[in-house]
């Protein structure tokens, strides 16, 4: 399957599953795919670190491309929550629970996809 391009919001799952937009969710119901069999693997640029001074600052910065498996629960994105005022109705949106998105490097309103 291709990739899509999406936003992150926090939305507390209490787990580390995300919820899908709703244009991907549909294609996997059309498919009669069980939310069990779904692999999500979220694709994002990161600052890395590439050496370090001897006082401990970083000296060079150059994005590379972080990867995040997780799985699906079998819920699409709601839209127009308050915490996603800053969300236009035709973005994709995948919910992502807070604790699980810090632990991978994933900050609100990150851009993931292609």
């Amino acid at each position: 399957m291709n990739s899509i391009e999406a936003k992150v919001v926090y939305k507390s799952l209490n787990s580390c599953l995300v919820n899908l937009p709703n244009k991907l969710v549909n294609f996997l119901y059309q498919g009669n795919i069980l939310t069990q069999n779904v692999v999500v693997e979220l694709s994002f640029k990161s600052p890395s670190t590439s050496g370090s001074s001897r006082s401990g600052s970083n000296t060079n910065r150059k994005n590379s491309t972080s990867k995040v498996y997780t799985g699906w629960t079998g819920h699409t994105s709601s839209v127009n929550l308050p915490s996603t005022n800053s969300v236009s109705n035709d973005e994709n949106i995948i919910e992502i629970d807070p604790q699980f998105a810090s632990a991978n490097d994933l900050t609100e309103n990150k851009k993931i996809g292609n």
